[in-house]
């Protein structure tokens, strides 16, 4: 059946669905949003069309933002908070955009304010900002979209823009940092001096200023001990941070750290360039670099480096392990193309020692073409052998030249794509971009050492998806040890990586639940044991893997795990049972269990998950509070027995005075037959209540109808005093199983909270009808006042322990142990006000459950109910 949903008060807004319902972080946040402080009002005042957003909103796993109004109030999802940078998640809720990014706003504000207006949809693949997220102004790239949302309730049928938002930050930046090493070694090969290679290589850097605000690229003199700068870009004018001629070891150190980085032959970061140099390059940005990095070029020989990079960094962008990784292979390459072009020195100044300018150019060429005619050999016998390799082998085939800038063939067994064509685009091609740093710095260290390469790294699989590999390729040298291409092979992890990354999250959140957390096979034999279970019941997991579980389960509820295994076997799950469990010193503890089965790859059950929660201390303080309650409520309704009996004693005692004055027979009959009914009335109120105090508190057969009456005989006094009118329409004409006293308890509360708010007088319905659903059929109370209301914000805590609108007047527990008392028995209540003046008032409703209450209770929950 429908859950009954309550009515609204007179003149409340009609509260629909909860539209926060649910997990999630900004969900909890807008629940508990005081929405009424902007704008927007509160939430139930919403108009359709902006609830029906907001749960779509929510219920997206794309980052979502939705404008609405002119002013453009935000609203967002989980996906698109950590937009936000370091701000709170609720930082941006509920306030207008203007005020939340105001760097931005004059960009973005009339893209959204078009279709605001009723012009088309707008839509940009790139768009470039500059946003403070993270305490600096940084570079970011967005894809993003804004489409109007019509609602008639608007002025103009459109009520707001809803964003849909792609950050692609880390791909443009990676992009643009993979084309700048893809054009470093694209020429690589082309320089004939070390000199015309830095200055190639810092040409090449000039074209990416959004990495390298400026470069300064030494070359190291053969004796050590100075640096000649041999290219350098984005200088502007600013050329005396970069001298012609350092002395490495000497004053240069007031200006770049030469020295330490030779020492540490590694990078080095160079804060505040400013108070260091006075005047900085302005770079592509308003404002210029503070950081720049230094360095080492390591040369193919020797100890000494080969020279010195010198890179501003970007001022918007953070300068973490990719920019550092960027960095370094940059130098890597940088490195490559030098020591190619001393190379070619080296074998042009060994011609030229004939003194003889055309033999060296003839040597030179005699040389290279021995050269490539001993590389074609070596290519032929490597083709053999790699066609011998490929038909033997089921894993990815490929082969890569001397450097890796080129893959010459690839056979991806249908888990990569084949490439059969040369392809100098590979890296971007088959490798995910949060890995491509990664992989190029493992292969500049195989090709440096040149010893094998292998890595796990991810890859685009052949439907586009990213996969795992295991890749490893063996050198090819020639007799003299040169590099002449590289053999490799790739094997398909994925399913292993997957498999292993689940395993590992799976036992940190095992090994750090607080619960107890336990499998078992299909007889109740322990499999596992957490350090939840080990803190929970006192056994190591040495003591209780392959043991039976009943070794936790008292004698007189061990029945108990036989139930729990035949549902198990047949694959169904056992959410929140509440019974008992025995630890390792004997103490018994009450628990909270969840079981679910566990399945093999064809689904058969083989076993179950186990989650187990230490609730004692809970359920000992809800008996403590439900035993108050009981108390403060029988002293509340002896209180008001007394005074609805006080009223016919007094009379009687008056009827009995006259009577001793009167010397009528007749006036005394009739004084006597008053008297009589007084007596009865005290009779009456005596026979109503005295099932109260009897009342065991194990449920019994009844009419709510009889219930309601008892209670709102023993109020009639403060209900006539206060002026309250009371109407009742008790259609119930089906027992229900419940407990008498409990059930006295929760309408007396409801009844006096409802007197308490209508100090003034007012009226108080009540109804009861059935209702019938395939969820059980049962009976629904409605109890609605004309007092004075609960405000909004305080309706979502009403039912908790403490919490009363009363001040000194209230306990803070009625409604809570109201609550606890109507869930144990299966049943649901639900409360909705109005403060608005003229309509104020509440409506409390209650659903009871025909049903045996063992269907919602678990074996050991009916003795809890007795005990209290």
């Amino acid at each position: 059946m429908t859950n009954p949903q309550p009515a609204r008060s007179a003149g409340a807004p009609a509260p629909g669905p909860d539209i926060f319902a649910g997990s999630g972080e900004m969900r909890g946040l807008m629940r508990v949003f005081d929405w009424a402080k902007t704008p927007l009002g509160p939430a139930e005042t919403w108009s359709p069309t902006l609830r029906a957003m907001t749960q779509m909103l929510l219920a997206n796993c794309f980052p979502m933002l939705l404008w609405w109004g002119p002013d453009f109030y935000q609203l967002y999802n989980d996906a698109w908070s950590p937009v936000l940078g370091d701000r709170p998640p609720h930082a941006g809720l509920g306030r207008p955009f203007r005020e939340c990014r105001p760097e931005i706003f004059h960009i973005l504000g009339p893209l959204a304010r078009k279709p605001f207006e009723g012009g088309p949809p707008t839509w940009i693949e790139d768009i470039l900002l500059e946003v403070n997220r993270f305490g600096f102004q940084e570079e970011a790239h967005f894809t993003m979209g804004y489409s109007p949302v019509p609602d008639d309730t608007a002025p103009k049928g459109i009520g707001g823009v809803l964003a849909t938002v792609h950050e692609i930050t880390r791909k443009v930046v990676g992009d643009r940092r993979v084309s700048a090493l893809r054009d470093l070694s694209a020429q690589s090969f082309e320089p004939k001096t070390a000199e015309e290679a830095c200055g190639m290589a810092a040409a090449v850097l000039s074209r990416y200023p959004r990495d390298i605000s400026f470069a300064l690229i030494y070359l190291t003199e053969s004796n050590g001990r100075y640096a000649r700068l041999a290219g350098r870009t984005g200088m502007d004018g600013h050329e005396a941070l970069g001298p012609e001629v350092v002395e490495i070891l000497g004053d240069a150190q007031k200006s770049w750290p030469f020295s330490t980085v030779l020492e540490q032959k590694t990078l080095s970061v160079v804060d505040d360039l400013g108070g260091r140099f006075g005047r900085v390059p302005g770079g592509p940005w308003s404002d210029p670099p503070h950081t720049a990095v230094m360095l080492p070029i390591r040369a193919t020989m020797g100890n000494l480096p080969a020279g010195f990079l010198i890179a501003g960094i970007s001022p918007r962008l953070r300068f973490d392990d990719s920019y550092r990784g960027f960095l370094e292979l940059l130098s890597a390459q940088i490195s490559t193309s030098i020591a190619h072009a001393r190379a070619y020195e080296e074998e042009r100044r060994h011609a030229e020692a004939l003194n003889e300018p055309d033999l060296a150019d003839a040597g030179v060429s005699l040389t290279l073409s021995r050269l490539r005619r001993e590389a074609e050999m070596q290519v032929r016998e490597s083709e053999e052998r790699f066609r011998a390799l490929v038909a033997a082998s089921s894993d990815v085939i490929y082969r890569m030249n001397a450097d890796w800038s080129e893959m010459q063939q690839l056979r991806g067994r249908d888990f990569i794509p084949d490439t059969r064509e040369p392809s100098r685009t590979w890296l971007e091609k088959y490798i995910l971009p949060e890995d491509q740093a990664r992989v190029m710095a493992a292969i500049q260290e195989a090709v440096r050492t040149k010893t094998p390469f292998q890595l796990e790294h991810r890859v685009v699989r052949v439907d586009g998806s990213p996969g795992w590999t295991l890749s490893r390729a063996v050198p090819l040298l020639n007799d003299d040890g040169e590099l002449l291409e590289w053999l490799g092979s790739a094997s398909d992890v994925t399913i292993r990586r997957e498999n292993e990354q689940s395993r590992l999250r799976l036992a940190s959140i095992v090994d750090s639940a607080d619960d107890a957390i336990i499998s078992k096979d299909l007889n109740g034999i322990v499999q596992s044991w957490n350090e939840g279970a080990v803190r929970m019941f006192g056994y190591s997991p040495e003591e209780m893997t392959g043991e039976s579980i009943l070794r936790l389960i008292p004698e007189d509820l061990q029945f108990e795990e036989d139930e729990i295994l035949c549902k198990l076997r047949s694959g169904e799950r056992i959410d929140h049972y509440e019974t008992r469990r025995r630890k390792k010193n004997g103490e018994t503890i009450e628990v909270s269990i969840t079981v679910s089965p566990i399945r093999d790859e064809t689904g058969r059950v083989t076993g179950a998950s186990k989650i187990a929660r230490d609730i004692s201390d809970r359920r000992r303080v809800e008996r403590l509070l439900i035993q108050s309650e009981k108390l403060a409520a029988t002293g509340r309704m002896a209180a008001a027995i007394a005074h609805e009996i006080n009223n016919p004693l007094e009379s009687l005692m008056n009827l009995i005075y006259l009577a001793r004055q009167s010397d009528s027979q007749s006036t005394v009959a009739g004084y006597l037959r008053t008297a009589e009914e007084e007596l009865e009335r005290v009779s009456h109120i005596a026979r109503q209540t005295l099932g109260y105090y009897r009342d065991t508190g194990l449920p019994t057969e009844l009419y709510l109808h009889d219930l309601i009456g008892n209670v709102l005989t023993v109020y009639n006094s403060r209900i006539v005093g206060a002026g309250i009118a009371v109407e009742t329409q008790l259609n119930d004409f089906q027992k229900i199983l419940a407990s008498k006293g409990e059930l006295l308890q929760v309408f007396s509360n409801i009844v006096a909270n409802s007197i308490d708010a209508m100090g003034q007088g007012g009226t108080l319905s009540v109804t009861a009808r059935k209702v019938l659903g395939s969820s059980g059929d049962g009976m629904q109370v409605v109890l609605r006042d004309t007092g004075t209301g609960i405000p909004a914000e305080s309706l979502p805590k009403i039912f908790e322990p403490f919490f009363t609108t009363k001040g000194n007047l209230g306990t803070g527990i009625g409604l809570w142990v109201a609550k606890q008392l109507i869930e144990k028995r299966g049943g649901r209540i639900s409360v909705t006000s109005s403060t608005e003046k003229g309509r104020s008032g509440t409506m409390t409703a209650i659903f009871l459950p025909f049903a045996s209450p063992q269907a919602h209770a678990g074996p050991a929950q009916d003795e809890e109910i007795s005990r209290q």
